[in-house]
């Protein structure tokens, strides 16, 4: 197994890099969009924190309507928030 490690490990992490490239994960509908590495960190910062500033908001409809999936509490939520905005229906993710 120790002499065969050298030979497997590369090829492994080729594998799993195939694997982990953005467009095969959105052309397998895993992601719904590639992020340019230059926005990157900016987006995800700021996804992280809409996701953090949304989960009181889904605390309280589960609350009063205990028989709403969290599917349908969030998209309730993100209607709304589309809603308060005035932007129209294509920008509901």
């Amino acid at each position: 197994e120790a002499e065969l490690m050298p030979a497997y490990a590369p090829i492994g992490e080729l594998f799993a890099d195939l694997h982990d490239r953005p467009d095969r994960m959105l052309a397998k509908g895993v992601i719904r969009k590639v992020v340019p590495w230059t926005n990157a960190r900016t987006h995800f910062y700021w996804r992280l924190r809409r996701r953090l500033d949304e989960l009181p908001l889904q605390r309280r409809v589960e609350g009063r309507a205990p028989q709403m999936s969290a599917a349908d509490v969030e998209r309730v939520l993100c209607e709304a928030l589309v809603a308060g905005a005035g932007l129209g229906p294509a920008h509901v993710h």
